[in-house]
């Protein structure tokens, strides 16, 4: 390994030689023109390339732990298990880049631009960050658990199979994005928007959607054991042989929501209308707080097991 300079860096660039393995810990390239540079397996330990242009650059495989990329350009770069440890990437631009297996765990991903983005079995454990931008993205087997994501945009995103537990995603918007299967239990959605999103099969034990958006959402055989729901939107939601033993609904409007087969043993309602609610075979086994006048109308539709 060698130990490269700024200027070297920059007049081996122009040259089109590449730094596969170069050793550039701390190395300082802030601002520097660094596009369709070759950095495959380069160690780049504590470097700045705060606002530094990448424009598909191959950082495939390098060492970036602890780096400052603040504001770095990365748009259509190569970071196929690439490790962003602790790195700071405030304000960076990863836009449709190549993302398979990257690390970044524990890293401050503030207005993080990653619409379209390829970050299928990426590792954002403990990542912060707040008004990032995921829309569109491929986040199919990442695991996000314990993250904190807030205000922040995954419409249109895949994160079929991914792991999310513990994570908070307040405030974020979810429009039409693809949860299939998706392990996301004790995650906070509340205040967030999940409009259309595909959430069959995902396991969200213990998850709180407090204030939050699910309308045309679809939870079919979907996990929702414990969940919260309060002051949540459900208009038009399908929660089809979803699984809500224990959930807790407070100030719900069940306008034109599917509870069809659903699970329901062991939940609490508080000021709930089920009005245009589709309940059949919904099994109700031990619910508490639900007024005799509702638990006439549950049944008259099609309720089962709705306590005396």
């Amino acid at each position: 390994m060698t130990l490269l300079t700024r200027e070297q860096v920059i007049e081996q660039i122009a040259e089109k030689k590449a730094f596969y393995q170069s050793e550039l810990s701390n190395i300082d390239l802030t601002s520097a023109n660094l596009d369709r540079g070759q950095f495959p397996e380069a160690y780049l330990r504590g470097a700045n390339l705060s606002h530094a242009s990448c424009y598909k650059t191959d950082f495939s495989r390098a060492i970036l732990r602890f780096a400052n990329l603040r504001g770095a350009n990365l748009i259509n770069a190569i970071l196929t298990k690439t490790e962003f440890n602790s790195a700071c990437l405030h304000k960076a631009n990863i836009r449709d880049v190549k993302a398979t297996k990257v690390k970044l765990y524990g890293a401050n991903l503030n207005f993080l631009e990653a619409s379209f983005a390829t970050l299928t079995d990426a590792d954002i454990r403990e990542a912060k960050g707040n008004n990032c931008n995921f829309s569109n993205a491929n986040l199919e087997r990442v695991n996000l658990t314990k993250a904190i994501i807030v205000e922040s945009n995954f419409s249109n995103a895949k994160l079929k199979n991914a792991i999310a537990t513990f994570a908070d995603f307040s405030y974020s918007v979810w429009r039409n994005s693809n949860l299939t299967n998706a392990n996301l239990s004790h995650s906070n959605f509340s205040n967030g928007d999940l409009t259309g999103a595909n959430v069959v099969e995902a396991n969200l034990l213990g998850a709180n959607f407090t204030k939050a958006n699910l309308q045309d959402a679809e939870f079919i055989d979907a996990t929702l054991k414990q969940a919260n729901f309060q002051e949540t939107n459900v208009t038009n939601t399908s929660f089809l042989t979803a699984n809500l033993e224990g959930a807790n609904f407070t100030q719900i409007d069940f306008q034109e929501t599917i509870l069809q087969d659903a699970t329901l043993e062991n939940t609490t309602w508080h000021k709930v209308n089920f009005n245009d609610c589709i309940v059949e075979n919904a099994v109700f086994t031990n619910a508490k707080g639900l007024t005799q006048e509702q638990k006439r109308w549950l049944k008259d539709n099609g309720a089962l097991n709705l306590p005396e």
